[in-house]
């Protein structure tokens, strides 16, 4: 399918019968009424139609004119009833199935508007701000993880995609997310045997594959994305694990934005190797160590089940989550900080509990930790009360002192004027007196 698929189409559309039309429009032909291309794939095109009947828009694919060998028609009835039975919230309702008039084969769907993962992905990574704030590496990977969960889905009813890429990943307008183009699924525990001596139609080999027959060599699905086991042609060999390995890959294009070595001898890459993400900065390496388990070479090292995946990945968000709670707990505290009058002294104080609760939350928060050193190294303009009252206490105790050691001198001096005069023979008691009052 193409990245386009769900885009509008540049059509004029006629006018709608009414919600209370009459029933005799029910009887009408043809029931559906084509509005235009939305895009191509391998075997058919998808167009936008208009259902007369329920008054509505809908995908409708349809078997190209080209590909009208009896092989490309099962093929393609095969996918529309294989994806008819996987009811899950991932996989666009199956609507109808019939032949036009020119006897192809076609099936009708839910039209979901959006956007592919590749696509999107493919915009970050060329620097569209609008497209990385819309979809950041929290919305892309818990898209993903629904899209694991889709495909889990799938492997329990015994159905394997063997194409997952971003292609094939759509991304609605309103939250959803939907796994595209089950052409190439695989059904478990369906498989037969070509029979002898029936040659196939020339260049239907891989149609063959997909109805069970055993054909040497033949692959299926998109190189890069394509585990060793599937891209050797071991059909026997896919399985579950397979579709994991497709999703690992999936994952490292979510976190780097640039396609992982493609191929079943793709080499192990060094972290140092890995290129930095456009919007994301770097990758954590709880993410790291989860990509490169579900592509091992060895599919016993994969995750066993999209679910698992799906399981590691949402853990690694659980965390985010939280701590991106504890971000904005601590961005909060440190505006009530920065807010806080900090020429006064309860206004310091609250500054510093304020700052002492974003450190406690993210004690590595840059803005928290400058805003410290600089209330550290400041002096305050109000003494604080109780540094008052303890500097009051102490002048006054360096008062008493004072005065006591002058008053000692004063009296160690009067003594020795007393004496001095008593020696020099002075026997006034008026002039002592006034020798004692000169010294005071």
């Amino acid at each position: 399918m193409s990245d386009d698929f769900g885009s509008a189409p540049t059509v004029v559309q006629a006018a709608s019968p009414s919600l209370d039309a009459a029933p005799e429009l029910l009887a009408e032909a043809p029931r559906y009424e084509d509005q235009g291309v939305l895009g191509k794939g391998g075997m058919g095109e998808v167009r936008l139609v208009r259902d007369r009947r329920l008054l509505r828009d809908v995908a409708q694919k349809k078997l190209l004119a080209a590909l009208s060998h009896p092989e490309h028609a099962r093929r393609f009835l095969r996918e529309a009833r294989l994806q008819g039975r996987l009811e899950h919230p991932t996989v666009l309702p199956v609507y109808d199935l019939g032949v036009d008039g020119e006897g192809l084969p076609f099936f009708s769907m839910q039209r979901l508007k959006g956007r592919t993962l590749a696509d999107v992905l493919r915009a970050i990574a060329r620097g569209d701000a609008a497209t990385a704030k819309e979809f950041t590496r929290h919305r892309l990977l818990t898209a993903f993880t629904t899209v694991c969960l889709g495909v889990d889905f799938a492997h329990q009813q015994k159905v394997i995609h063997r194409d997952l890429k971003p292609a094939n990943v759509m991304l609605g307008e309103f939250g959803e997310v939907r796994v595209l183009d089950w052409g190439l699924a695989k059904l478990l525990d369906a498989e037969v045997t070509a029979p002898r001596g029936q040659p196939l139609p020339p260049g239907h080999e891989e149609a063959a594959a997909l109805q069970g027959h055993t054909v040497a060599g033949a692959t299926m699905g998109t190189r890069g994305y394509m585990a060793p086991e599937q891209a050797e042609g071991k059909l026997e060999l896919v399985d579950a694990r397979s579709d994991v390995y497709a999703l690992g890959v999936i994952l490292y294009e979510v976190l780097y934005q640039a396609p992982l070595d493609a191929g079943p001898t793709k080499p192990e890459r060094p972290r140092s190797s890995l290129p930095r993400a456009p919007s994301g900065g770097e990758v954590p390496p709880e993410l790291d160590v989860v990509w490169r388990k579900a592509t091992a070479k060895d599919r016993d090292e994969r995750y066993p089940t999209a679910r698992a995946l799906a399981d590691a990945v949402e853990q690694f968000l659980e965390g985010a989550r939280d701590e991106a709670q504890r971000q904005a707990l601590a961005a909060q505290a440190l505006q009530s900080a920065r807010a806080a009058d900090q020429a006064t002294l309860e206004g310091r104080a609250q500054a510093l509990r304020a700052l002492g609760r974003a450190l406690a939350l993210e004690p590595t928060n840059a803005a928290a930790l400058a805003l410290l050193a600089q209330l550290l190294q400041s002096v305050p303009t109000q003494t604080p009360p109780d540094a008052q009252r303890e500097l009051d206490a102490l002048a006054r105790s360096r008062a008493s002192q004072t005065a006591r050691a002058l008053a000692l001198r004063l009296l160690s001096w009067t003594v020795a004027v007393v004496a001095a005069a008593l020696a020099l023979g002075v026997r006034s008691s008026s002039l002592v007196q006034l020798l004692v009052g000169l010294l005071g």
